[in-house]
């Protein structure tokens, strides 16, 4: 089986898939966002951006074993990719649409823990 942890920052995606890998001795992918934080983070030229989240997402691939759990898929990183305005790079646009799609459906199973339902959030993230 496949699965994608999905959803909104600070939720405990990550705790869960970690979790989840270790159930099930499955490979974890990482969401692997800290390339989009990197070197001026997630402003600068559009063209840059583009490229780092493209970068990002070809190193979201499965490896060919048959059960695997990702932090984030395809899907999560095109909703960011449109929260920052790339929509604007038309051509790169559909394209990227096009692979985080394809991507995303090679999943079997896509899971969005509700806000505030996942009590896996290390205490120094527990601030309130």
């Amino acid at each position: 089986m496949r699965v994608a942890i999905c959803g909104c920052a600070g939720i405990g995606k990550t705790a869960l898939a970690t979790a989840l890998s270790n159930r099930l001795d499955a490979q974890l992918i990482d969401e692997h966002y800290a390339l989009l934080f990197m070197a001026g983070g997630l402003s600068g030229a559009p063209e840059a951006l583009a490229d780092r989240f493209e970068q990002v997402l070809r190193r979201k691939q499965p490896a060919d074993r048959p059960t695997v759990v990702a932090d984030r898929c395809g899907a999560d990183l095109f909703n960011l990719w449109l929260a920052h305005q790339l929509h604007r790079l038309a051509d790169r646009t559909a394209a990227f649409a096009t692979a985080c799609r394809e991507h995303t459906r090679r999943f079997d199973l896509l899971v969005f823990p509700p806000w505030d339902e996942l009590k896996l959030v290390p205490p120094f993230l527990a601030w309130r």
